[in-house]
């Protein structure tokens, strides 16, 4: 029987000792038990939330970790579901430009 998903081992090796990443934030609100260990605080995006985007993902690939994308928290917490232990939110993502959010859903320090 295969192990059950552990996030925390799922981010970090999502990113793997990228440098854009900041060790040891957390977010300023309590955050739903479901989302809590997908958090991540990146340079670049800030608060968010390591998730699948909806559409984007293959979901009989056995590793889903690999399709997944730092989200803001605002823009997960507004719409989200579980799938196999994973946050999925229906964001865009332009395949140029990436992850199309709200710019008021951003969140710096």
């Amino acid at each position: 029987m295969k192990p059950p998903i552990n996030p925390t081992e799922i981010v970090e090796k999502f990113f793997n000792g990228a440098t854009h990443m900041h060790l040891g934030k957390h977010y300023h609100s309590a955050l739903p038990e479901d989302l809590c260990l997908w958090y991540c605080y990146t340079l670049d995006g800030g608060h968010s939330i390591l998730a699948l985007i909806e559409g984007h993902f293959d979901e009989n690939n056995p590793e889903l970790w690999n399709e997944m994308c730092p989200c803001p928290v605002k823009s997960v917490l507004r719409n989200y579901r579980i799938l196999k232990g994973f946050p999925v939110v229906p964001l865009q993502y332009d395949d140029t430009f990436g992850l199309v959010t709200e710019p008021k859903d951003d969140e710096y320090e």
